[in-house]
């Protein structure tokens, strides 16, 4: 804002960040205090901003404007090229490592090391040199692999880019074309870029290119978390010497060693786990002291042991609190009885409190039930959770299946025990574990009754269900059969729809959503906006998933016109990571977030709960390696950059002593 008040355009003014949440947020914030009109955006993402600029360069030659590959997507698209490399072994993958080939862990592999390789400017070919300099021998197959998937993407019809092809058309788009590069350095009068250490060198080469005026760089390497995206904290120590001026003068660089956030305590314990670090060159920032006067007194540690559940160590230091917990259960319950007793003793809202987690899975689960039985309202991130495993979309996605399916055959081949049942547990049926017991018993006694069966094919209950599921239901007692009643309708309105000429995913998973019906006659979707507006934070959560998936469903189809109906379905079911997404979300008010470390990143609270801390696990500060080695390429890539440099300096001092 001090640019603005001297003078500056706003217009003139591009703020830089790593996470689009934050980037939309930071961005309100700025634009609701000037009171002239933008063109645009001031804070976007580093790929945003490329692909803004890819896509207006489309735009003034006439041409069709690129899509963005997501990361789910990008994986969908790589499992689908590895399918018949496994079968014909093209690529001459070692036999051992051929079934693994097949599944989705080996293709976030590849995934991994393409994106590594992209990043850094290196070719197929390079890869290959690379595998046998550095004897590695899977890199040789990993680079016909590679080789194989590039050319594919130069003959699709479509302008189809992953994450770092986006970064890297956009510096070969300004290193080609001369007057947009002036026009860009010309446009921009400051650039800030907030997270600096969280770009990759790709990021930076681009930063390099639109930077001319005034340039500055916000770094913290010691708060990196996405190194697993190719992130390279280390390069931030070259940063000064990288943004030199027009005469060779390194940058300035300013450390800013007064913390206005923390307590004292909290300050004192970050700086010690951070100076602990052994990766980075820069340690001067470690030395921060927390501006705070008032929070100097430290509490007495306290031990306490809880009931028959085992020992709780407790030990408080100011506003630190630590507990050693023996089990997932008794953590989920210390954690909600201080959150709760906090809200109601000290007055601090719940949503100003948050859980860190290392990864959601079942023990965001338990804490989810163990908060809710308190009546702690709570919502966990459904960004960091695939749209397949979320509860709202998972019996969707199964309804679609059925009704694209081609034949009854096939349908009763899906409809196995396990997705019988958790269709009739699932929301949209309104069955629990009682009422599914109820119909199984009643079933049973009416197949008994049935003389005219044969005891040799007598079907059991699961088939029973299965085959009441794919016919209408209209003689069977409503009270009894509800559950069941509601998912037989809308695999029958799939079906339906999904026999219409031209009939896409979106039309079938259109029609089960408009159709589904609660317990009370009202549909689904009406039900959860009102428990919505309400306050309830699951049926909030489940209208976003359903907003995601549509979203989705809809880029889908525009970017894939004349796949089949059951494609994106095909998809969707193969998404084994968070699929990003642009669809709007609601805000969430009055509710304990629970979400991991990367997505608590840039955000805070006033209580913050990090739970599974475990020795060995998390942290685990093990060396650790992928089977493909995309570690091990951007680690050689940095070596191979920090040698130059040491190689340029050799040569300049040889030159001063002359």
């Amino acid at each position: 804002m001090s640019y603005i008040e001297e003078g500056i355009d706003p217009n003139q003014i591009l703020l830089l960040t790593f996470d689009r949440e934050r980037a939309t947020e930071l961005n309100d914030a700025i634009v609701s205090q000037i009171p002239k009109s933008i063109n645009g955006a001031i804070v976007k993402t580093i790929p945003a901003f490329a692909y803004g600029l890819l896509r207006a360069h489309a735009a003034q030659n006439g041409k069709k404007p690129p899509t963005l590959l997501s990361g789910a997507e990008q994986d969908f698209y790589i499992r689908e090229l590895l399918a018949p490399s496994a079968i014909s072994n093209s690529a001459n993958w070692p036999e051992e490592l051929l079934a693994a080939v097949k599944t989705a862990a080996f293709a976030r592999e590849m995934r991994d090391l393409i994106m590594r390789a992209t990043e850094r400017g290196i070719s197929s070919d390079q890869l290959a040199q690379l595998s046998t300099r550095e004897n590695f021998p899977l890199w040789l197959p990993a680079s016909k692999f590679y080789l194989e998937y590039t050319q594919s993407r130069t003959i699709d019809e479509d302008y189809k880019l992953d994450p770092s092809e986006l970064i890297i058309n956009a510096i070969n788009l300004i290193g080609r074309d001369e007057k947009l590069h002036q026009e860009l350095r010309d446009k921009y009068k400051v650039i800030l870029v907030d997270e600096y250490q969280e770009s990759d060198p790709a990021h930076r080469a681009l930063i390099k290119l639109i930077s001319a005026q005034e340039l500055t760089l916000f770094a913290d390497p010691d708060s990196a978390v996405g190194r697993f995206r190719g992130a390279d904290p280390e390069g931030v120590s070259r940063a000064a010497e990288s943004f030199a001026d027009s005469n060779g003068n390194p940058a300035k660089t300013i450390y800013l060693l007064k913390n206005y956030r923390s307590s004292l305590e909290l300050n004192n314990l970050t700086v010690s786990i951070a100076k602990s670090f052994r990766y980075s060159r820069i340690i001067n920032h470690r030395e921060r002291i927390c501006a705070s006067e008032n929070n100097k007194e430290v509490a007495q540690s306290t031990e306490v042991t809880k009931g028959t559940e085992g020992k709780v160590d407790k030990q408080e230091n100011g506003e630190i609190l630590t507990a050693r917990l023996e089990t997932a259960h008794e953590e989920a319950r210390f954690v909600a009885h201080h959150f709760h007793s906090l809200h109601l003793g000290e007055g601090i809202p719940y949503n100003k409190m948050a859980i860190i987690l290392r990864s959601p899975g079942a023990r965001s689960a338990t804490l989810r039930r163990t908060l809710g039985a308190l009546g702690i309202p709570v919502a966990q991130d459904s960004n960091s959770i695939p749209l397949i495993l979320q509860s709202a979309i998972s019996p969707m996605i199964l309804i679609a299946r059925i009704g694209l399916a081609h034949s009854d055959e096939r349908r009763r081949e899906i409809l196995t025990p396990e997705n019988v049942e958790s269709l009739l547990l699932s929301p949209f049926a309104g069955g629990d574990p009682l009422t599914l017991r109820r119909m199984r018993y009643t079933l049973l006694k009416m197949r008994d009754i049935d003389s005219s069966e044969v005891i040799e094919t007598q079907q059991n209950t699961h088939e029973i269900l299965r085959d009441l599921l794919l016919t209408p239901m209209a003689d069977f007692d409503w009270n009894e059969f509800a559950a069941a009643k509601r998912i037989s309708d809308l695999i029958a309105v799939s079906i339906k729809a999904a026999n219409r000429k031209a009939a896409q995913s979106e039309n079938v998973l259109w029609e089960i959503w408009d159709n589904a019906i609660a317990d009370d006659g009202r549909k689904i979707s009406q039900v959860w906006q009102g428990a919505a507006i309400d306050g309830d934070s699951s049926a909030d959560s489940n209208l976003d998933a359903v907003l995601s998936l549509f979203e989705a469903a809809a880029r889908h189809a525009d970017r894939y016109p004349g796949a089949s109906a059951g494609a994106f379905i095909k998809q969707i079911e193969s998404e084994v990571i968070e699929a990003d997404t642009i669809a709007t979300r609601a805000a969430r008010n009055g509710v304990v977030e629970i979400l991991t470390a990367h997505s608590a990143k840039g955000r805070e609270w006033d209580v913050v709960a990090v739970a599974g801390i475990e020795e060995g696990r998390w942290p685990n500060l093990k060396a650790r390696g992928s089977l493909l080695g995309s570690e091990r390429l951007a680690e050689i890539a940095r070596r191979e950059v920090a040698d130059a440099r040491s190689e340029s300096e050799h040569l300049l001092g040889a030159a001063s002593a002359c």
